[in-house]
């Protein structure tokens, strides 16, 4: 009896060292997260970082993050990667996808797993889960009163993950996270906005200066879809007559049978509803 107690006693100190380094270790993770990707205004830096925290956190196989646009009520995804490598997902509406409104919405972290898909139904009924996930976990990503977007974790198949996620750990990494990911998208913005001035600027001075009129024109449309990322770019201008009628005077991009849609005088409510 004795022997068993002491080898009881022995287990459950050993147990509680194990725990303790397991604390120490994510710890000093952590105040690395903090220090690597804080120091950080590169967007594409920043949310590589997260990801190799959150895999060393976890060994998990599938991982993305998220990023929210309040504005146009769109969610995008900079990085997606299973299994190692990356993927590209589209641009969705956050309506479409009511797995992602959950935490997006609610600001609340969203857990899946086997044993709860059923819960998980209630919550959000069109999971795209044609089979249940083996886990899936979800994490808002906040700074303030902003929802900047969210990170999940995704293990779909029968390979267990390295590690159990201790939430309280990953909710660190949340945090600094988003503060990280405030700060690149602040810097990404002013360095799109400066870029972009440069570059009217350039066309302004070989419009006024250099080139002919069809040439201006069409540096002007080349222009506005380079600031814009469009596709096709096309002006018209008012007809001095009857400022009821435009005529297309330059475009790039457009199909052939675009051009002779807006062959001629058009007037200008039929424009804005043929807009492409």
């Amino acid at each position: 009896g004795l022997v068993a107690s002491q080898a009881i006693r022995y287990r459950k100190i050993a147990r509680t060292q194990d725990e303790l380094l397991d604390r120490v270790q994510e710890l000093s993770m952590l105040n690395k997260v903090g220090e690597n990707i804080s120091a950080n205004l590169m967007l594409e830096d920043v949310l590589l970082s997260i990801y190799d925290w959150v895999s060393q956190l976890t060994g998990v196989p599938g991982f993305y993050i998220a990023l929210y646009d309040e504005t146009r009520d769109i969610v995008e995804f900079p990085l997606v990667i299973q299994d190692g490598q990356r993927y590209h997902w589209p641009v969705v509406p956050l309506k479409s996808d009511p797995l992602l409104a959950t935490v997006l919405r609610k600001r609340t972290l969203f857990r899946v797993d086997r044993m709860r898909i059923d819960e998980a139904r209630r919550v959000s009924h069109d999971l795209p889960f044609e089979e249940p996930y083996r886990y899936y976990l979800g994490i808002p990503l906040a700074a303030g009163n902003k929802i900047l977007g969210m990170m999940a974790i995704i293990n779909d198949d029968a390979r267990p993950l390295k590690a159990r996620p201790e939430i309280p750990a990953l909710e660190a990494v949340a945090n600094q996270a988003s503060l990280a990911l405030r700060n690149a998208t602040l810097y990404h913005r002013s360095v799109s906005l400066a870029e972009n001035l440069a570059l009217i600027n350039q066309s302004v001075q070989e419009i006024m200066f250099n080139l002919s009129q069809p040439d201006a024109l069409r540096v002007a449309c080349e222009t506005a879809m380079q600031i814009s990322g469009a596709q096709r770019a096309a002006i018209f201008m008012a007809d001095e007559d009857d400022p009821a009628q435009a005529h297309l005077m330059q475009s790039v991009g457009l199909s052939a049978a675009h051009v002779d849609r807006y062959q001629g005088p058009i007037h200008r409510p039929t424009l804005h509803s043929n807009r492409t």
